[in-house]
């Protein structure tokens, strides 16, 4: 069997087709073309070379011909039918087959420009660029792999690898004879490191004699390790494959990444390239070049026997020995294998019929439960539809008789057993795992590994991943083999070498390190990262540490877990993100102290419990599901779960801080910091939150919204029935300064509601202590405030005094500004839960926004109760001034009356109050009867008295505009009047009681009263009579009194006002002159009347009350009307006869903010 290395730096051999069609003109035609020509003709002249090349590639074979197809497609695509056209002509038969090389051809083209226009512009590593001297890299940088697969984690938290032995089958590694080693491997290569294959001075050449035979002592020499102590690695493949693994952390040179692992070499791949003679041309054994694993394999003294002796005499493959030894030693638990079979050129299909022996004792290897890692294979630019899947042991898995039908995506079968039935089927990620949950065991798993260059993008040599993505991934390998029309001036991977074997010009000579790409390259970055991982998680089951590594992958090319990159990039950093050196089965508590941010992004469980200590944030990853049987103790810094968290229950100490936006199964108690969300989000609990009096609960508001991230705002929600969150301590919400990715610049408006606490099926009990208010971010003359719910706490925005509301820019008339008042002295210290009553109050407030606050406060004040009582009090002086226009009616008679009337007057009136846009109207309807008689005609000095009396009745129907009243007004009077010489004297005493049914909205609701009251009045009026030819003139003035005494009220419910019994009262004088003329019509008389009077009050009208809010005492202001009135009225009253008249007048009362119009009809019977 032959066995060749997978290094990226073999020479590409290409078909002479292919040679013809890349000549250097046509390189730079190429780059002159763009993509977008596929299809277009080729330039003239150009067909007699594409059908010269594909008749020699033709010649080859029918894989050359397709190998040619598909490489020169790929690398000029726009030629792609010439190229089609040439070939088919070459082989008719094989049209549809060479239409399938043709679109292969096309889609790898499409996908190297593809990836040359998504890299575009990003800055290598720099140990990648080869413009960066070599010598001016760190250690850390020299092979940009270890930093880009995250191995610079591993140092951060003190892991090498230290204790766990990785194994290595390759061409050894760089020991001596005299026990000298590779300076960056020193102390470090297991004394069990073996050959299987026999030393050769590759540096040496041969010259046969002029028979054909050789010189014994020169054939000794070739094969005398200790006596030049040459190194076990004749070809330096292995030695940097080892480097990769395990190069020391020393300061010098590159950096492995598992600086302290032991590492067993089995050397048992040989060494590339032909033995030579002193000319340089090859040796010719049997007209073949001799090949140096022939020697290696057989052992230099086939030079003088001819026979083949190799190490071991069982006739199996070095490879499957070393397997087989390593699968024997048990604490090795990884190995590391580079290599694979050579396929020729243009290769469609694997051939995998010499797999037996190796695929063998990978299986016992496997079972012995350790983890393979495979090269994926370097055949891409050579073979890209065989290509298309790994080569090699990376392959085993997919070989089954199921599987034999299998085609690739070129119509090829994938695998050719040669109908050997073979099956590994039983080494798949699946098959180990549905093993191990039947019986028990733990076993290994293979890994096969793709390289990526220093863009992540897949190498152009590499193999893909394919049909064993499920259990292939990416890590890098390097690539300074690109497409030619892509020119990227990439290293590759810088790793140690024997110093006899280093080429590279980049670094002096001697030096003992070299740039190789390939996936052999690739594959040693994994098998490193193993020996991180199985050093931080001891106790965990390969299948468990493949597992983490697959899920942690960096996900490149299509989403998930795509037929090139597999799983993804490793990353080793992502990897240790979980419980270092947990034991799971332990029932003691896991002490975690990281002192820097740490993530758990896979699943696990664990039968302890948890303390976490230091200053870090430990977060448990979206996609993580966690559980401690025990308690989890957060001691310090933050404790961050964004996926699943189990535990017996969770304790957050007074240095610590829990956040996150996943899920906690436990009762919660909160001593220190609460902070859920992440910048912000929903954090949820199934289970109890209790805080502590310690406790701080920070909320972060970057919105309204109720999701994660910006927009939205902190919450906590708690799961299950019976759930409770007792609040407690501080809370302090955060409007600025909150961590990507939060926009940072929301105003949250007043009485926007955020329900940072949620608990639908419990209840919510305690109280915070009160809040820290955020340094910015709120409205001017604005703060926070809690509402407490039976099953939420919501946060909003409310003002910082509702008596003043002007630093918001929202105006307050004189009864919102004491309502306003009232409220503020019955709020508690910003987030302290208020009694019941006064919750029912506030919380409405609280939750009112701008417009609605504005106007809800003025309606809460009750001014309605000031606006009917005002009303009241007029209905009262209206039977008044009807009494008084009445009597004043008796004055214009010159001649005493004959008998005594009755009479009658139906009152209709409108009022207006408006002062700035507040006020009421008011719409009155009513009658007033009246009687009365002379009672002599001479009384003490008086002459001419009358008496009488007076009944009416009123309705007036109220508008304001918070409410609404219906005032019934009963009213009686006495009255009377008489002659003192020249003058007429008149007075009136009235009665009235008055029942209203009130309505007045509040902020939230409306109320509804039946409050009564009583009141009167008290005139007396001093006129003169003055006749003329153009009528009577009557000049008067008057003084008088007018009352309303409203009862008590007591509301009920949230705005409930209570109110004290309140008197509406008047003081005033009058003075004003009227006319009278009297006009005869037909046996009537007619007498048209108009007045105009001053009324001036030396008792202000009543314009407010006082009122309380549960004991809060404040001034409910009504509208101040004027204390001057202007009174006019006009009429007219027809005499039918001496017994019967009747009158119809227009009366006004003008004030300031006060306009009365009414229009009255009087009636008047004699008898």
């Amino acid at each position: 069997m032959r066995v060749e290395t997978l290094c990226g730096t073999l020479l590409r051999t290409i078909l002479a087709a292919t040679t013809a069609l890349v000549a250097p003109n046509m390189v730079r035609s190429a780059a002159a073309q763009p993509f977008a020509a596929v299809g277009l003709d080729v330039q003239p002249g150009d067909g007699a070379a594409i059908a010269k090349a594909l008749a020699e590639a033709a010649n080859h074979g029918e894989r050359s011909l397709f190998a040619s197809v598909i490489e020169n497609t790929r690398l000029t695509p726009w030629r792609a039918s010439a190229i089609f056209g040439a070939a088919r002509a070459q082989a008719p038969a094989l049209e549809t087959k060479l239409q399938k090389a043709s679109q292969a051809g096309l889609e790898l083209a499409t996908r190297a420009r593809a990836a040359a226009s998504a890299t575009a512009g990003v800055p290598l590593p720099p140990g990648a660029d080869a413009s960066v001297p070599v010598d001016t890299l760190s250690e850390e940088d020299a092979n940009f792999g270890w930093k880009m697969i995250g191995a610079d984690m591993a140092a951060r938290l003190g892991l090498t690898g230290a204790g766990v032995t990785v194994g290595t089958v390759d061409s050894g590694i760089d020991i001596r004879p005299d026990g000298t080693t590779h300076p960056e491997l020193e102390g470090r290569v297991d004394p069990r490191s073996y050959s299987y294959l026999y030393w050769v001075n590759r540096h040496m050449t041969v010259e046969p004699n002029p028979d054909g035979s050789f010189d014994p002592a020169e054939i000794a020499a070739l094969g005398d390790q200790e006596g030049v102590n040459g190194s076990m690695d004749v070809s330096g493949h292995g030695t940097h494959v080892a480097g990769i693994i395990g190069a020391a952390h020393d300061g010098v040179g590159m950096v492995g990444v598992a600086p302290g692992a032991n590492l067993l070499a089995i050397a048992a791949v040989p060494a590339n390239g032909f033995v030579t003679m002193p000319d340089g041309e090859p040796l010719i054994v049997e007209g073949e070049p001799l090949p140096w694993w022939q020697v290696q394999f057989c052992g230099t003294e086939t030079f003088l026997t001819t026979v083949c002796n190799p190490k071991f005499p069982d006739g199996r493959s070095p490879t499957a020995e070393a397997i087989d030894y390593l699968a024997s030693q048990a604490d090795v638990r990884v190995s590391n294998g580079s290599f694979g079979p050579n396929f020729p050129e243009g290769s469609v299909t694997a051939d995998v019929t010499e797999t037996v022996q190796d695929g063998d004792a990978l299986r016992n290897y496997v079972e012995a439960g350790k983890i393979w890692v495979a090269a994926a294979g370097n055949a891409y630019l050579d073979s890209p539809i065989q290509a298309s899947n790994p080569d090699g042991l990376g392959l085993l898995p997919f070989i089954s008789p199921e599987n034999a039908g299998v085609l690739n995506e070129a119509g090829f079968p994938v695998i050719d057993d040669g109908g050997l039935g073979l099956d590994y089927s039983d080494l798949t990620p699946e098959a180990l795992a549905a093993r191990e949950a039947e019986t028990g065991e733990a076993l290994g798993r293979i890994v096969v590994v793709v390289a990526v260059d220093a863009r992540k993008e897949i190498s152009s040599y590499s193999n893909r991943c394919g049909v064993t993505a499920e259990w292939c991934l990416a890590a890098p390998g390097g690539d300074t083999d690109r497409d030619p029309n892509v020119p990227d001036p990439q290293r590759g991977i810088l790793s140690s070498v024997p110093v006899d074997v280093a080429e590279t010009e980049a670094l002096p000579e001697g030096t003992g390190y070299d740039f190789y790409d390939g996936t052999s390259m690739a594959a040693p970055h994994v098998a490193g990262a193993l020996a991180i991982m199985i050093e931080a998680y001891p106790y965990f089951t390969p299948g468990k540490l493949v597992d983490i590594m697959f899920e942690t992958a960096e996900d490149l090319g299509a989403v998930g877990v795509d037929e090139i990159y597999g799983h993804g990039l490793m990353r080793l950093d992502r990897a240790l993100s979980g419980p270092i050196a947990i034991d799971p089965n332990s029932t003691d508590d896991y002490v975690t102290d990281i002192p820097f941010d740490h993530q758990w992004l896979f699943d696990f469980a664990s039968a302890g419990g948890m303390v976490k200590a230091g200053d870090g944030t430990l977060a448990v990853g979206r996609e993580a599901a966690v559980a401690f049987a025990g308690r989890t103790s957060i001691e310090g810094g933050k404790f961050q779960v964004d996926g699943y968290y189990e535990t017996a229950a969770t304790d957050i100490g007074l240095d610590g801080t829990l956040g996150g936006t996943g899920v906690i199964a436990s009762d919660v108690t909160v001593a220190g910091t609460l902070a859920p969300g992440n910048s912000p989000g929903t954090l949820a609990v199934a289970g109890n939150v209790t805080l502590t009096d310690t406790a701080r609960t920070e909320i972060e508001v970057d919105g309204a919204g109720t999701g994660n991230g910006a927009g939205s705002y902190d919450r906590l929600v708690l799961l299950g029935n019976g759930a409770t969150f007792a609040a407690n301590g501080v809370l302090a919400p955060m409007l600025r300064g909150i961590s990507a990715p939060a926009t940072n610049a929301y105003t949250p408006p007043l009485g926007m509601p955020y329900s940072i606490v949620i608990a639908p099926d419990g209840q919510v009990t305690g109280s915070f202590d009160g809040i820290e208010q955020p340094n910015a971010g709120l409205l001017a003359g604005s703060r926070f405030d809690v509402v407490y719910g039976s099953k939420a706490v919501t946060l909003v925005a409310t003002p910082s005094d509702y008596g003043d509301l002007a630093a918001l820019g929202l105006s307050q008339s004189a009864a919102a500004r004491a309502v306003g008042g009232a409220l503020q002295s019955l709020r508690p210290v910003a987030g302290v839960r208020p009694s019941d009553e006064v919750a029912a109050l506030l919380d409405p407030v609280y939750l009112a926004g701008a417009d609605q606050l504005a106007a809800g406060l003025d309606a809460s004040a009750g001014t309605i109760y000031v606006d009917a009582g005002h009303e009241s009090l007029r209905s009262i002086g209206r039977f008044a001034d009807t009494i008084g226009h009445h009597q004043g009616n008796a004055l214009y008679e010159t001649e005493d009356a004959t008998s005594d009337p009755f009479w009658s007057a139906v009152i209709g009136s409108s009022v207006d109050v408006d002062n700035g846009g507040e006020g009421y109207d008011a719409k009155t309807g009513g009658f007033v009867l009246g009687a009365e008689g002379e009672v002599g005609g001479s009384f003490t000095g008086l002459q001419s008295v009358w008496l009488g009396g007076a009944l009416s009745y009123t309705r007036t129907n109220l508008d304001d505009d918070h409410g609404s009243a219906d005032l019934d007004s009963y009213q009686a009077a006495v009255y009377g009047s008489a002659k003192l010489d020249a003058f007429v004297l008149r007075g009136a005493v009235g009665f009235g009681h008055v029942e209203a049914d009130l309505v007045r909205s509040t902020l939230v609701s409306s109320q509804s009263t039946s409050p009564d009251g009583n009141g009167g009045f008290a005139e007396i009026n001093l006129g003169l009579p003055l006749a003329s030819d153009v009528g009577v003139f009557l000049p008067s003035v008057g003084i008088g009194y007018r009352g309303f005494r409203r009862s008590s009220v007591s509301e009920d419910g949230a705005f409930g006002l209570d109110l004290a019994a309140k008197t509406f009262e008047e003081g005033y004088v009058t003075a004003g002159l009227a006319w009278q003329q009297s006009y005869l019509l037909n046996g009537m008389t007619l007498k048209p009347t108009v007045s105009v009077a001053y009324r001036g009050d030396f008792l202000d009208i009543t314009d407010s009350q006082n009122a309380s809010l549960i004991g809060a005492g404040f001034e409910s202001a009504g509208e101040n009307v004027g204390a001057n009135a202007l009174l006019a009225s006009a009429g007219a009253e027809l005499a039918f006869s001496d017994r019967l008249s009747a009158g119809l007048r227009y009366e006004t009362e003008q004030r300031a903010h006060l306009s009365e119009h009414a229009v009255k009809f009087d009636f008047s019977l004699r008898w």
